[in-house]
Parts: C-alpha cells; structure tokens; sequence
C-alpha cells in the first residue's frame, strides 16, 4: 500500500511526499487542485532521488540503453528524516534518505514564495567503506503525474528547441504522439529525452520541460542548470509519468564521477513550478525564480549598449570607435562594447583566425587601446570589449607554442573546427588569463567584458574517471574564472555570449550581467526570436541587438528596434553614417526605451500570437505580446508585421482601466483604442510599440 510520509502546503503549493516498497517519491500539485487528488491510487511512483552507481542492477522492462532510472540504488535509498523550516522569504523542505551500503542523500527543496517556483537540487555523501563510482545523479525528479481522479487525463508535453539563430521555439506534442502512453500489460518503460552533449548547452534543446494536464488545467514546469552535459527525461511505467534531470549520465554522457569515502557532492540546480492557469504562467515563473543578482548600481537602470560589430564587421578600429562614440552617447547608451577583431593583425580577413592571441593591433590602434578606451571614458561611456576566453585559433601562437594547455582526448588535443579548448584544471592557464584577461581589463581600464564561446568541445576530455566528469571540472573551472574576473573587478559588467544565444541557462545567467539572446540580429525572424527567449531569460538579462544602417528602410529600422523590447537595447550598426531622418528614428526609440524600462525591469510577458508553426525564413501573419509591469501601473503592446501582415485586434477588460500614454510607429500604422478593445493594422515588416499607463481615479 502507499503510504503518505507527508503532504506540505505552501502558498499555492502542495509537496506531496508518498512511500511505496520503501521508496520515497514526490508529487507536486497546485492548492486549488489538491481536492482532485486519488490519493487511493496504488499505481507505484518513482523515487524523487535517481542515483545510480557502478555496478547497480538495472531496471528491467527494456530500460537499459534508454534510461538509467531507477537503478538498485535510486530503489534502496530509504527515507530516514524530514525537515521544514521558513525565513518569511523561502520555505525549505529538507528529505533526509539512505541506502543499504551507507550513502546518505539529501534532497532540498526550496520554495520561492514571491515567484511560485521551488529550487531542486540533491547533496550525496559517502559514508561507505569504499570510494563509490556513481553514473547518474539527478537534480530533480518529480513523480505522479497526472494525480487526479484516474490518471487518464489528456497530458501534452512542451519543449523549447535551441539551434542556431532560432533559439526558442515552442513545440507542444500530446503524449501518445510521443509514445509515452502506457502499455495494455502496464510493462515496457516508455521515454521521452532532450539533452544535450558538451559545453554548448543550448545548442539543439533549452533545459526546459513542460507538462500540461488538459482535463484539470495543470501546469508542470522545470528549468534547469546546464552548464555542460545534461539531460531531462519524461518516462512513463504505468499509470504516471515522472520527469527527472540534470547532468548527463554515464550511459548518454559518459559521466562517471568518483566519490571517495568521506565526500560529499552537490548536484546542479532545477527551477520547478506548478500552475492551475496558462503556459504563460509557467514561463514567468520560471524567469522570475532565476533572478539573480545585479552586480553593479548601474545595472538596475538596465541602461543602453552600443556595440560596434555591426558596423566594422570584425575589424574596429580607433577610428570608426571615436566616429561612433559621440553618436552613441547622444543616443542614451551607457556601454561601449568594442567587439570582436581588436587583436593582432588580420592577415587573413577573419577575426577568428588569431583568437588567443590578444595582443592589441597597433595599426587598428595607433594610440593604444588604452587611449581608446579613455576616450570613451570621456564621452561618459563605460568601454566595454570582446573575449573568447576558452578556445584559441589553431593557426595563432599561442596553438603553436602551448599545446600542453589544451584539452585532450585520448591524448589528441581537441579541435572543432579552426578552434582548439584551454584546460581551464591548470594553473597555468589561469596564470596565463589573469594576464590576458583580468590585467588587461583593468590596465586599459575596461568596465565591461563581452565573453564569447563558438564552438563545442563534445562529450569531454581527459584527465579524470570518465570524459563527462572531466567536462563538469573543466566547466567549473571555467566558471570560477569569470568569478575571478568579477572579484578583481568589482564593477565590471560581464557579457555571456556563446554563438549568440547557446548558454542561455540558469548557470550562465546567475554568473553574469546580461546574455546574448541569438545571433539573429539582421534577419527577419529575430523578432520571433527575441519574444521565444524572453519566455526563459529574464528581460533585464536578455541583450537584444537593434542593427541599424543607411541601407535599411525605416520600416526595417522600426522592425529591428521594436524587438529589443523583449530585452534590454543594444544598438548596433554605423550610427554615424545614417540618414538624419534615420538618425531620428534611433534617437526616438532611444527616448522610447528609456520611458517604458520600469516595466522592462520585471514584466509580466503574456504572448498573444501563436508563432510556433511559422516558418522563421518567411514568416507570415503578425506577432504580438503583452508585458504589464510588477506593480501593474504600466503596459507594453510590442507588434511586428510579417509577409501578408493581417491586422492585430486585442479585446480584454483588462484594457478598460488603461490608456495610450505614448507610441513608437510608422506613419502608415493604424492604431484604435476604445475601452476594453484595441487595434493595429501595420505594413509588412514594420513594427510598432503602444505604452500603457493605468489611469488614475
């Protein structure tokens, strides 16, 4: 019989704690939903730690090559104690478990009271007799869904792929589609995998997971760390479905990690929410959860970025700065970020040719960079320049001469592509970068750091018990560094960026500033992209590029501008050579910004348009969003035509207690307010931006 250890409600959470043949599982349920509970229900749950070590049996029904869950182990861990505690903040529920051999495991909970969103991780000590050698070790892995009445509710699973310049799109599939209904005999494990391999986290999937239970309106919702190999899993045995996750296991990921007697190891975090309302719910949970701190008083303003790429295309120079300072002060920005190309000489054409040799090219900048950087510094802008900090050109000097500071696999160093990896375990590494990188900075007096990444290394390297579990040590390492960096500087601002938006994750986040959203700066389906990864990355994290150049007509300009707005503006394009007319347009989008950043801030970002099915290479229709601020004094209406752009009409009582407080638009655009109803006709590829106030009694 099942037996209930615990039933702990917080707010509009219910942490459902159950027993079964020993093993301890965990549901969780909205409040409002609780009544619907079958908690008579036998059907056996998994177990809310999935741990496997070397050596374990393996689950039977034709698991083993498709899952390690619910391994000897993960099924001997038995629970020992519970323990709750409140800060008026944070609710924490500490589970205490222990298997036969003697690893003790605790699962912390820790419920977010202002943003509905419960941080998961485990911590393993090994009180043994011998060192332990485990293949998996989950974050999270919450069990019984659905709960309600007799489980055979009309679930839907949603996924967010990553891939290049089109981070973010949403993919909602009905269980059955994915083989995860249960067999007529309830045998035969049934699972559903994303993952992803290597230090490029977002490369093909977001660590994300969302299960959707039509019949009662539930909403299970996980975002997790990821900052290398990592991997979620929907399975299904019998009548539930369990969802787990975190670092890849041994079998997918080649991760085998060696506890010695006396350790103790902590895994990575999950976010986890639960709702009774929309999908939109689950997304601004998730991102509100993953606020993180803000390092510098500057950045509660989220002030303006420029960065220079887009107008010298890898090949800035004292000049084209200084030409381009004055415009971008005038227009508001705050940073000046010198991108990447500033080093060595470009005998080559390709500023990728020479990464890892930062030595700053005395022809691009006659004066010095330092010169350069103190004129930005008098034109009251914090200078800010580029680094790719793990990876080194095989045709610069430092691959010709360091070789035994590279990553290896199987002896051979690492290459992808024209890009070999620092083995960031050495001290010498780090001796080299804290010159390179810290000294430099702080020498030429940078204020802002943009770190880039553009290839992945793959499953791991060498060094350690397996390849995966050289690749955490490496990334932790990496991550230590940027750490550094900030220790040294305390004021610097840092940039993540990995080929645009591939470390978009809750590691990355929590370590930095801000993060690039895509590279999908110029093209028209950067608008979809910027509003598919504000649903994940918080607004005032989330860089959004608005390019600007002569050649684009004010339509374009508008349609670039206007996505910044699922973010924070970073202006990027000759600023200097535009039209006055164009000039105009930025300096109004500018003014713009700066009016509507109190929502920015911390937004409620409802998606009113589905773009999920479009084609990002020839979009049709019309994208729009809401987002409405903290305190709800304040609304942003963002619209962008496509091929065939049909008008956009929104009627909502919700509307009723607002009115037009300002607008970005073309002269063609139609804009009609009227009470709870409002509507926008636009031209194709044009966009506009309508600022709601709340009206005052």
């Amino acid at each position: 019989m099942k037996k209930i250890i615990s039933k702990i409600k917080v707010d509009n959470t219910v942490f459902i704690f159950t027993e079964m043949h020993q093993t301890v599982s965990l549901t969780i349920v909205p409040a409002s939903k609780e009544q619907y509970v079958n908690y008579e229900d036998n059907s056996a749950t998994d177990g809310m730690v999935q741990l496997a070590v070397a050596g374990d049996i393996r689950f039977s029904a034709y698991s083993s090559g498709d899952t390690m869950r619910n391994s000897q182990t993960a099924n001997t861990l038995r629970y020992i104690d519970q323990k709750t505690s409140d800060d008026g903040s944070f609710f924490y529920i500490d589970t205490y478990l222990k298997d036969f051999k003697g690893l003790d495991v605790v699962s912390h909970l820790k419920y977010d009271k202002q943003n509905c969103v419960t941080v998961s991780y485990n911590e393993l000590t090994n009180n043994t007799e011998n060192d332990v050698l485990i293949e998996k070790l989950d974050s999270f892995s919450i069990s019984g869904i659905t709960p309600y009445a007799d489980g055979k509710s009309n679930l839907r699973l949603y996924k967010m792929f990553g891939n290049w310049s089109a981070e973010g799109r949403i993919n909602c599939q009905k269980i059955e589609c994915l083989g995860l209904e249960q067999s007529w005999a309830n045998y035969g494990i049934r699972v559903e995998r994303i993952n992803a391999i290597g230090s490029m986290p977002i490369k093909r999937y977001f660590p994300f997971i969302c299960i959707e239970d039509q019949d009662f309106n539930t909403f299970w919702g996980v975002y997790s760390e990821a900052p290398y190999s990592w991997d979620m899993e929907v399975s299904r045995y019998n009548r539930y479905i369990s969802v787990s996750g975190g670092t890849e296991d041994f079998e997918h990921g080649h991760y085998r990690k060696k506890i010695r007697k006396g350790e103790k190891y902590v895994t990575t975090k999950a976010y986890l929410t639960v709702c009774d309302k929309t999908p939109d719910d689950v997304f601004n949970n998730l991102r509100h959860g993953l606020r993180s701190s803000q390092y510098s008083e500057k950045e509660k303003d989220i002030p303006i970025i420029y960065n220079e790429f887009c107008h010298s295309w890898g090949n800035p120079t004292e000049n084209n700065v200084i030409e381009a300072a004055k415009k971008a002060k005038e227009l508001g920005a705050e940073y000046f970020v010198i991108d990447a190309g500033w080093y060595c000489e470009n005998k080559s054409g390709n500023w990728d040719r020479t990464i890892g040799d930062y030595v700053p090219y005395e022809k691009s900048f006659p004066s010095g960079i330092k010169h350069t950087a103190d004129m930005l510094r008098n034109n009251g802008l914090i200078p800010g320049i580029w680094f790719e900090i793990e990876c080194v050109s095989i045709y610069s000097d430092f691959y010709k001469n360091h070789s035994e500071l590279l990553l290896k696999k199987d002896g051979n160093i690492i290459v992808s592509g024209s890009r070999a990896f620092l083995d960031f375990r050495k001290k010498e590494v780090r001796k080299h970068l804290k010159k390179t990188v810290i000294d430099f900075l702080n020498d030429n007096g940078f204020g802002y750091i943009k770190i880039d990444y553009n290839d992945c290394l793959g499953l791991g390297c060498d060094g350690e018990e397996s390849y995966g579990a050289a690749l955490e040590s490496n990334m932790k390492a990496v991550t230590e560094f940027i750490e550094e960096i900030r220790s040294s500087i305390p004021d610097v601002i840092i940039e993540i960026c990995s080929s645009g938006g591939h470390r978009l994750e809750p590691w990355f986040l929590e370590r930095c500033d801000m993060v690039s959203f895509s590279d999908a700066h110029e093209c028209h389906e950067g608008a979809i992209v910027a509003a598919n990864v504000n649903r994940l990355v918080p607004t005032y994290k989330n860089q959004i590029w608005g390019v600007v150049s002569n050649d684009y007509s004010e339509e374009e300009i508008r349609y670039s501008l206007v996505k910044t707005l699922y973010g924070r503006l970073c202006i990027s394009g000759d600023i200097a050579g535009l039209s006055s007319e164009k000039y105009s347009i930025v300096s109004s989008f500018s003014d713009f910004y700066n009016s509507v950043k109190y929502i920015l801030k911390n937004d409620r970002l409802i998606i009113l348009t589905d773009t999920s099915g479009l084609k990002y290479l020839d979009p049709i229709g019309t994208q729009a969003s809401l987002k409405i601020s903290e305190d709800r004094s304040g609304a942003l209406l963002i619209v962008h035509g496509f091929n065939n752009s049909t008008p956009f009409e929104l009627t909502d009582d919700f509307l009723t207690d607002y009115e037009i407080e300002s607008v970005f638009s073309g002269p063609n655009t139609e804009i009609i307010k009227a009470d709870n109803r409002i509507r926008i006709a636009l031209s194709d590829f044009d966009a506009t931006a309508i600022h709601l106030k709340k009206k005052t009694k």
